[in-house]
């Protein structure tokens, strides 16, 4: 009876693991490698009029909003949930672009899927959202990313573009 049980545990793993890849992160095929954005895509992380101010620093492609306890945050683009520390949440949108909201309570686990637009969770104490946008692992600017309502909204928080401040 073990034989058998043995045999079929060996089998799935052995299929799991050759499904991988050769030398290929795992992570980063459970991410949609079809995915694709064009400039303008992307939203800001909260319902309009949720902040009251904002600050931006180029350097680490971060931009962050002053937000009460509770407020809602919502997902800026489509993608996969592939970390969840407690207050912080990494999602990537591809294979090169990815999105992390720092200062949330989320219930997502990595593999969730969420959609541009759906629930992400609440900011923690403290009244801070943060949002840093990577490519390739670098950190960059988000204004040419989202849709032209956010950069407005954007430009309106900073009174000026939030990548020249």
């Amino acid at each position: 009876m073990k034989k058998p049980f043995i045999f079929f545990l060996a089998t799935c793993t052995a299929l799991a693991l050759s499904a991988c890849g050769t030398g290929k992160d795992p992570t980063a095929l459970l991410v949609d490698t079809s995915a694709t954005f064009t400039p303008s895509d992307m939203i800001l992380p909260f319902v309009s009029g949720a902040t009251q101010g904002a600050a931006y620093t180029s350097l680490t492609g971060y931009v962050g909003f002053s937000a009460v306890q509770g407020t809602t945050v919502i997902n800026p683009l489509s993608g996969l949930v592939v970390e969840n520390t407690g207050s912080s949440i990494l999602i990537h949108h591809n294979q090169n672009f990815s999105v992390r909201l720092s200062g949330v309570t989320s219930i997502f686990r990595s593999g969730e899927r969420l959609n541009t637009g759906d629930y992400v969770g609440v900011v923690n104490a403290g009244g801070g959202l943060a949002m840093y946008t990577y490519n390739s692992g670098s950190a960059i600017c988000p204004m040419s990313l989202l849709t032209s309502v956010a950069r407005q909204t954007l430009v309106t928080l900073f009174a000026g573009s939030p990548c020249t401040n």
